[in-house]
């Protein structure tokens, strides 16, 4: 079977994501930022949020200072986050001090490519141009050109970003790899005593 045809990448990219607790160690509004600099250029593109937390009411009013809120849609939490991976076109991840970044590494699995910070776990979890984009951590002007390099990204370069993302989660990432790997650090550890 084709992979392509489980990947879900549009024409022009339209539906984008940002899939997190609303903490503010997860610096939320430069993501938003970032998004309303590109929402300005496409005003065709809008921005589903998923999850709940202290940073509501700031997001929100952020939203409506900068007159975003028919673009920008808060959904609150959702047990089935794979749902959005696979209806979106792309996850703005904006925390920089991600420890594993789960996120980025369940969206990629499922064919999102990812827009992060260059920092942390994130920055790690994806190879920028490769398998999605970087920008400079809590600079939301970075991460509106990165945005911007996604958006004006031809659909062929979008999908083979897609699938370098799909093998390079599924490979590094399964809960296989994972065990065989805590496996190894465990053994590790217990020689060194």
């Amino acid at each position: 079977m084709d992979d392509s045809l489980s990947i879900h990448i549009s024409k022009f990219p339209k539906k984008f994501l940002i899939c997190t607790r609303l903490v503010p160690w997860k610096d939320i509004s430069t993501g938003l930022k970032g998004f309303f600099m590109l929402a300005n250029k496409y005003p065709e593109i809008s921005l589903d949020i998923i999850g709940e937390g202290v940073e509501m009411d700031a997001l929100l009013k952020l939203v409506d200072y900068f007159n975003m809120k028919d673009k920008v849609h808060f959904r609150g939490y959702q047990s089935d986050p794979q749902k959005w991976y696979r209806k979106c076109d792309c996850l703005i991840h904006p925390s920089p001090i991600e420890g594993f970044g789960r996120v980025i590494a369940e969206a990629n699995a499922n064919g999102l490519i990812a827009i992060v910070p260059q920092s942390g776990a994130a920055g790690e979890l994806v190879i920028d141009s490769h398998t999605g984009f970087t920008f400079q951590k809590n600079d939301a002007n970075s991460c509106y050109h990165s945005l911007q390099l996604f958006v004006e990204s031809s659909f062929e370069q979008r999908l083979n970003m897609a699938k370098k993302a799909i093998v390079r989660a599924k490979t590094l990432f399964s809960a296989t790899h994972m065990a065989a790997e805590y496996v190894n650090f465990a053994n590790y550890c217990l020689r060194e005593k």
